[in-house]
């Protein structure tokens, strides 16, 4: 392999590496807010000592020594703030996920397809070829990511859909921690708990979106008979 070759892959390489770094470097920086003070390992520290077999059974218990020393009331309410802290922390962790995914995604790709295509005038003839085919890959994946165009655009729909249901089982949780222990007892509260973190999918979302148009298009279609 002769001289220019040799040069031309030396180069190649040189570059392609200060592209992804480039691109790791885009994408951590984007964090969509400040780092919680408490974090999603703390929180989920926390709940470790009361998992659901062992606060059931312990809110069961007679005595309160068997629950530190707290009525099945505290015990009962302590149990369950720790659980909605935790999914709390838990869906706020991956709403930093999806923006970071989002934003420095998109802009570290874009930033790798101009570095790469940039570059080409800059190398020896040898290296153009490869660096014009790597630019061409990363704009083709671009091209790929711009057909979920239509997903991005109703991503804030979906979590405001999602963040919507989170919050009114979480109100029906915080109204039902009114009541007595006879009427909400643990077991009741863990099944409100499932579906709490069960609100925060994007097929919940979905199902809800759906079925609010579909509540809307029957009031609309009245209206247009009606008329």
């Amino acid at each position: 392999m002769d001289f220019v070759h040799l040069r031309a892959q030396r180069v190649t390489r040189i570059i392609l590496t200060a592209m992804c770094a480039g691109s790791i470097t885009a994408c951590s920086s984007f964090d969509g807010g400040p780092r919680p003070v408490i974090a999603l390992a703390d929180n989920l520290a926390m709940i470790r000592p009361y998992s659901m077999n062992v606060a059931l059974v312990s809110f069961m218990a007679s005595d309160d020594k068997d629950r530190q020393g707290l009525s099945k009331l505290q015990y009962r309410n302590l149990v369950v703030a720790l659980y909605l802290n935790a999914m709390d922390a838990q869906y706020a962790s991956f709403r930093t996920r999806l923006s970071r995914q989002r934003k420095g995604g998109s802009l570290a790709l874009g930033l790798t397809s101009l570095g790469l295509t940039t570059a080409v005038p800059l190398v020896a003839t040898g290296v153009k070829d490869a660096l014009s085919a790597l630019a061409t890959g990363a704009t083709g994946t671009r091209a790929a990511l711009d057909k979920e165009l239509y997903f991005d655009q109703a991503l804030p729909a979906l979590l405001a859909a999602m963040e919507a249901e989170r919050a009114n089982t979480k109100a029906e949780i915080l109204q039902h921690l009114k009541q007595t222990v006879d009427n909400y007892p643990l077991d009741l509260a863990f099944a409100e708990l499932n579906q709490y973190q069960m609100s925060a999918t994007f097929e919940r979302a979905i199902d809800k979106i759906t079925a609010d148009a579909n509540a809307d298009r029957t009031v609309a279609l009245r209206k247009v008979g009606a008329a």
